[in-house]
């Protein structure tokens, strides 16, 4: 119900983890095996580069730093009509990150390099996701949708944590209903979506842009609902609101209303 940008959600907290962020790049190089005993239970081990850079390889400018993970996935299909899935994973990342844990003595100091900057060369994070259908259309999660999502409705959660002395966002948080088809009658393969987002920011951090002026406040609120329409099977057009509560309090709530149009080949 939210963990795709084209279709679903627009902000990014109701995409995936923004977690993710600090331990995995945008363009690594890395590689997973996944081991599937039965259809219920997945087990997934990932490795990448804990840096990335889109215009190599990746294998010529590997530096040592990397970032490592076990994820485990639950799917039942309760009642055997509404189908879910829940995971765990574990991430450890070796890369030196700031170290925002700072004695205000020091501060200055190290702005203006006359003392090392202070660095933590591991990092570290606990991840849970959770989907789960409430109803679906027909009491069958496939009847006669193939390859398609069930008809139905649903809800979606993401919660993360991290050391706040190393990441900026430490704490994570979202929530949401979704569904495929129901609002408007003889319309199964549309896709709507009610979510909220919570982004926590470093104490640490915050603690220490004090003395700069820089005043944060602890958590960012998003809000965001979207209705996806299919126009053809391979139009999609999307109209979506979002009102953002941001982390800078200088900063007023923003809202905005935008609309994305995707077209398959």
């Amino acid at each position: 119900f939210a963990n795709n940008e084209r279709t679903q959600f627009s902000y990014t907290g109701l995409v995936n983890n923004p977690i993710l962020g600090s331990f995995i790049p945008y363009t690594p190089l890395g590689g997973a095996l996944v081991w599937a005993p039965k259809k219920e239970h997945n087990l997934t081990l990932l490795a990448t580069q804990a840096t990335g850079d889109a215009t190599t390889s990746g294998f010529d400018n590997f530096n040592g730093e990397y970032t490592v993970g076990g994820q485990y996935q639950f799917s039942p299909t309760i009642g055997g009509t509404l189908p879910g899935h829940y995971l765990v994973l574990v991430g450890y990342s070796h890369k030196d990150l700031l170290d925002f844990d700072i004695d205000p003595r020091h501060l200055i100091g190290e702005i203006i390099g006359a003392v090392p900057v202070a660095t933590k060369s591991n990092n570290y994070a606990v991840l849970v996701n959770f989907d789960q259908y409430l109803w679906v259309k027909g009491g069958s999660p496939a009847e006669g949708r193939k390859h398609l999502p069930p008809v139905g409705i649903g809800i979606f959660g993401r919660a993360g944590w991290a050391p706040k002395d190393r990441n900026v966002i430490d704490q994570f948080y979202s929530f949401g209903i979704g569904g495929y088809g129901m609002l408007i009658p003889g319309r199964d393969n549309d896709r709507w979506g009610l979510g909220w987002a919570g982004t926590h920011i470093s104490s640490d951090l915050r603690n220490a842009l004090g003395p700069l002026g820089r005043r944060l406040n602890s958590f960012e609120h998003a809000g965001e609902v979207f209705y996806n329409f299919q126009v053809t099977p391979a139009v999609h057009l999307t109209v979506n609101a979002q009102v953002i509560d941001s982390v800078v309090k200088a900063t007023d709530t923003a809202f905005t209303i935008g609309t994305r149009l995707q077209v398959d080949f």
